[in-house]
């Protein structure tokens, strides 16, 4: 078990920088998706409005 800690530990120091960085891109990611969603979602309940 201490064996495995330490491994996994190892190879949590040896990616951090990657795997932030990739980390990172994925939430620029998600959050411009959300927008985008958002954005689309408030046209379609306007025009509903609109048109009720």
């Amino acid at each position: 078990m201490s064996h495995n800690k330490a491994d996994t530990k190892k190879g949590k120091r040896k990616a951090t920088t990657e795997d932030s960085r990739v980390g990172i891109q994925e939430a620029n990611l998600i959050s411009r998706f959300n927008a985008m969603f958002k954005f689309c979602y408030y046209i379609k309940a306007n025009e509903l409005l609109m048109a009720g």
